[in-house]
This record gives structure tokens, sequence and C-alpha cells, in this order.
């Protein structure tokens, strides 16, 4: 007989309530907030649960997610992407996403 062992890693779960968003993000260490809710359909806040990362998608025409990135490297260029999404500069001159984690 031929046995098939695999891990399956959870990478982005769906969520039906911004209750539970806000239950981890109590939690968490804010690393930053993309969006704002009042401007845009959807908000995401970066954060870290211990050596976890995570990105709190909040979204009033879509999905709730949260979604987990498997090391701080993924994370940061997460944070890049949203902000270009976004249409956000950096707004820390010259500062470097690992600042962040200092």
């Amino acid at each position: 007989m031929l046995y098939l062992v695999f891990e399956m890693r959870i990478q982005e779960i769906e969520v039906y309530d911004w209750e539970s968003l806000d239950a981890l993000k109590d939690k968490a260490e804010i690393v930053e907030e993309i969006g704002d809710l009042d401007q845009f359909p959807s908000m995401s806040v970066f954060c870290r649960i211990g050596e976890d990362y995570f990105e709190l998608i909040y979204s009033d025409t879509e999905g709730n997610y949260i979604r987990h990135y498997p090391d701080e490297c993924r994370f940061l260029r997460a944070i890049e992407k949203r902000r270009e999404e976004f249409g956000i500069l950096d707004r820390r001159e010259g500062s470097d996403f690992e600042d962040l984690f200092e």
C-alpha cells in the first residue's frame, strides 16, 4: 500500500464578521494599517502575534479574510504590494520596512 503524507497549512481563511478580525487585532502588534473603510471598499491591517505574521482584510463589498504569511520577507513584500494598490508612498522618508522590527 502506498500512503501519501502531506502537511496542509492554512494561508488564508474567510471570516464573516468584523468582530472576529477585531478580536485578533486587539491581541496583535499592529505593524501597519492600509486603507480606510470610509474612503475605500476595503482595509488591510498588517500585524504580528508572536512569531506569526498576518493580514486582516476588512471589506464592505466582498469577504473578510485572515491571511497568514510564513515569514517576515513575504509579509514585508505584501505590505509594499498593498501600499502600491492603494497608491500610498512610504510616508517615512528614507526608512526601511526592516526598521519596523528592530
